[in-house]
C-alpha cells in the first residue's frame, strides 16, 4: 500500500514540476516579446518620426527653389531655416545639403559636411526616394551615428539634390534603458546589419566588433525576418534564454537591418517557477504522509456506504428499474459527497421508472397505431366489395319507397334498410380515412381554416343555444393539407355541441395562434359540457368507441382526427373531468413541416 501511494505521488511530483517549468517559459517569452516589440516599435517609430520631419523641411519654399545651390541666393537664409528643424529635433546633430551627384554642399551646424557622406551613392536613395546608412562612429565620444536621406524636387517635381540628417544613436540610451526598467537582471542587446552592438553604451565603446559566430542569439536576429526565442549556454557555462526580433519585420523604414535581443539568465527568469516546483513537491508529500496517516481509517469508514450504494447499484442492474428496494435512508440523510451520490443514485431509479412507464405507454401508442393500420388495410380491401352491394341496397330501397303511399305498412321498413345501409357507408368511409396517408403539402393559415370550420359548422349543427367565443383567433401558417385540418376542426366542433346539448348557458371557445411551447402553433376548441371520466378520456381515440347513443356516431370521428395530426407531425392534448367541460388542443410544429410565418 505503501508503494502504491508513493510511485504516483512521484509520477506527479515530476509532472507538476515540468508542467511549472513549461509554463514559466512560455509566460517570459510572452513578456519578453511583448516587451521587444514595444522596443522595436519605438526605435520605428522614433526613425520614422524622423524621416517625416527631414522630409518637411525638404519640401520648404527656401530649400525647393534652389538658393542653396552654389550660384543660388539667400543661402545663409537656408541654412538658418535648417539649423532651426535641428534645434527642434534632439536626435538629429546636423542637417545637410547635397547636391544630385551626391556631394555634400552646405552643412546646417557644423559649417563644412561631414565625411560619412563620403559613401553616399545617389542610386540608393533613387530607388526608394530615401536612404538610412548603416551605423559608424562619430563624434567625439565615437557613440553610434547614421545618415537618413531623402530627395528634394523642386517646384516642377525636377530632382535638385537632396537633404541628409546626421543622427546620434546614443541619445536614444535613456529612453532604451527607460523602457527595459530597473532592477530586473536581463539585458538588452541592440545590434546592426553586422552584429555590432548598438546598445549597451558599454559594448559600443569598448568596441567589441561583430558578435557574429560569438552570441547564438545575434545570429538568430539577423538570419531570420521575424521573431522567436532560443536557450543556450552563455559566459561562465550559465544557461542563459532570449528572446529576438528583427527590425526588418516593420518594413517601414528601409535600409533599417538591426535586431534586438532580450535576454536572461534562466536561474533568474524561473526562480518563481523553481520555488513553486519545490512548494509543490513538498506539498506532495506533506499530503501523502496525512493520507497515510489519516485517510486510510477514513476510507475505510468510507468502504462501508459505498459497498452499500454499489449492492444497490447492482440490483438495479439485475432487476431493473422496478426494483422494489430502495437506497438504504441512512444513506440519503448523510450531508457528504455518499449522501449526495445516494440521492443522485434514488433519483436516477426514479427517473428510470418514470421513463419506464413512458415507454410501456409508446408501445401501447404504437401498438394502438398497428391496430388502426390493420383496420385501414382491411377498410381498403372490402371497400370496393362492401359498396357495391351497399348501392343496389340503397337504390333499390330508394326506388321501391317512392312507390309505397307515405301511410304504407312497408315505407317505414324500406326507410330503415336505406338508413341503415348509408350508415354502413359512413362507417366505410371512415375506415377508409383511417388508412389514408396525406402526401398534399401547402401553406395553410390556421385562422381561415378556424373560421371557416365555425361559418359550415353553424350552417349544418344545432347551435342556436350556444356561446360561440372566437376572439383569440391568430394568424398563423403552417405547411399542411387545408381539407384535412378542416376536418379536424369541425370535428371537434361538432363533438363540443353535442357535448353541450341541454347545458344551461353553453358556451364553446375556440381559437388558435403561436403556442406557449417554442417551435409549436396550436388550435383549440373548449366547452363547458358534462366532461369526460378518466377512463371515457383514456379510449376516445380508439375505432369504434363512442359514448353516443346508437345510431348517432359510428365512433371514428375521434380515431380519423387523431391519424390526421400524427400526419401533420403533430400532437392532441385533452383536458377533461366529469362536470366541468372539456379542452381539445392540436398542436402543430412549426419547423419541417411547420411554420412559414406567425403574427
Amino acid at each position: 500500500m505503501m508503494f502504491c501511494a508513493v510511485v504516483p505521488t512521484a509520477v506527479l511530483g515530476a509532472m507538476s514540476v515540468g508542467q511549472i517549468r513549461d509554463e514559466a517559459q512560455r509566460e517570459f517569452v510572452r513578456g519578453s516579446l511583448a516587451l521587444v516589440r514595444v522596443i522595436g516599435f519605438g526605435l520605428d517609430a522614433v526613425l520614422q518620426d524622423a524621416r517625416q520631419t527631414l522630409e518637411v523641411a525638404a519640401s520648404r519654399p527656401e530649400v525647393v527653389s534652389g538658393r542653396w545651390r552654389p550660384e543660388g541666393e539667400g543661402r545663409g537664409e537656408v541654412v538658418r531655416r535648417l539649423r532651426e528643424v535641428v534645434d527642434r529635433t534632439p536626435l538629429f546633430e546636423d542637417v545637410t545639403v547635397l547636391g544630385p551627384d551626391g556631394r555634400a554642399v552646405v552643412a546646417a551646424v557644423a559649417g563644412s559636411p561631414s565625411s560619412a557622406f563620403g559613401g553616399f551613392s545617389p542610386e540608393l536613395a533613387d530607388n526608394y526616394g530615401g536612404y538610412v546608412s548603416d551605423v559608424y562612429r562619430a563624434g567625439p565620444r565615437g557613440t553610434p551615428h547614421i545618415f537618413m536621406v531623402v530627395e528634394v524636387r523642386g517646384e516642377g517635381l525636377e530632382k535638385l539634390g537632396f537633404l541628409a540628417a546626421e543622427i546620434d544613436l546614443s541619445r536614444l540610451y535613456g529612453d532604451l534603458k527607460e523602457a527595459l526598467g530597473e532592477g530586473v537582471e536581463r539585458e538588452l542587446l541592440i545590434v546592426d546589419s553586422e552584429g555590432r552592438a548598438i546598445y549597451p553604451p558599454g559594448a559600443w565603446e569598448r568596441g567589441e566588433g561583430s558578435l557574429r559566430r560569438r552570441d547564438p542569439a545575434v545570429d538568430e536576429v539577423l538570419s531570420t525576418l521575424s521573431e522567436g526565442h532560443l536557450s543556450y549556454e552563455g559566459v561562465g557555462g550559465e544557461e542563459v534564454i532570449a528572446v529576438y526580433k528583427s527590425m526588418i519585420g516593420y518594413n517601414r523604414t528601409r535600409g533599417v537591418r538591426w535586431g534586438v535581443v532580450l535576454s536572461q539568465p534562466t536561474r533568474v527568469a524561473f526562480a518563481q517557477a523553481d520555488r513553486a516546483a519545490w512548494v509543490t513537491v513538498g506539498l506532495a508529500l506533506g499530503f501523502l504522509v496525512l493520507a497515510l496517516v489519516v485517510c486510510v481509517p477514513l476510507a475505510r469508514w468510507m468502504t462501508g456506504a459505498l459497498s452499500e450504494l454499489a449492492a444497490h447499484a447492482r440490483a438495479i442492474g439485475q432487476e431493473g428499474a422496478g426494483v422494489d428496494r430502495a437506497v438504504p435512508g441512512a444513506l440519503l440523510g448523510r450531508g457528504d459527497e455518499i449522501g449526495a451520490l445516494a440521492r443522485s443514485m434514488s433519483a436516477m431509479q426514479a427517473d428510470l421508472g418514470r421513463q419506464r412507464r413512458e415507454l410501456e405507454l409508446r408501445h401501447e401508442a404504437l401498438r394502438r397505431a398497428e391496430r388502426l393500420s390493420s383496420v385501414g388495410l382491411l377498410a381498403a380491401g372490402v371497400a370496393h366489395e362492401i359498396n357495391n352491394p351497399l348501392t343496389t341496397i340503397l337504390g333499390y330501397s330508394a326506388f321501391l319507397g317512392e312507390e309505397k303511399a307515405a301511410d304504407h305498412p312497408d315505407r317505414a321498413a324500406l326507410e330503415l334498410i336505406a338508413s341503415e345501409a348509408a350508415r354502413v357507408r359512413e362507417i366505410v368511409r371512415g375506415l377508409l380515412e383511417l388508412s389514408r396517408r396525406r402526401r398534399g403539402v401547402e401553406a395553410v393559415d390556421l385562422r381561415e381554416v378556424v373560421g371557416r370550420a365555425l361559418t359550415l359548422s353553424r350552417a349544418g349543427l344545432s347551435m342556436g343555444e350556444v356561446e360561440v367565443e372566437s376572439s383569440s383567433l391568430r394568424e398563423v401558417q403552417i405547411e399542411g393539407e387545408a381539407a384535412a385540418l378542416l376536418q379536424v376542426v369541425m370535428n371537434l366542433i361538432a363533438n363540443a355541441v353535442d357535448a353541450l346539448e341541454g347545458v344551461e348557458g353553453a358556451r364553446l371557445v375556440v381559437g388558435c395562434g403561436a403556442s406557449g411551447e417554442e417551435g409549436w402553433a396550436s388550435l383549440w376548441v373548449a366547452d363547458n359540457g358534462a366532461g369526460m371520466t378518466p377512463e371515457v378520456k383514456a379510449r376516445i381515440f380508439e375505432p369504434f368507441f363512442t359514448t353516443k347513443e346508437a345510431g348517432r356516431g359510428t365512433g371514428l370521428g375521434m380515431a380519423i382526427l387523431g391519424t390526421i395530426v400524427e400526419d401533420h407531425g403533430g400532437r392532441i392534448e385533452v383536458e377533461s373531468a366529469p362536470g366541468r367541460g372539456s379542452r381539445f388542443e392540436v398542436r402543430l410544429p412549426l419547423g419541417g413541416r411547420g411554420v412559414v410565418s406567425a403574427g
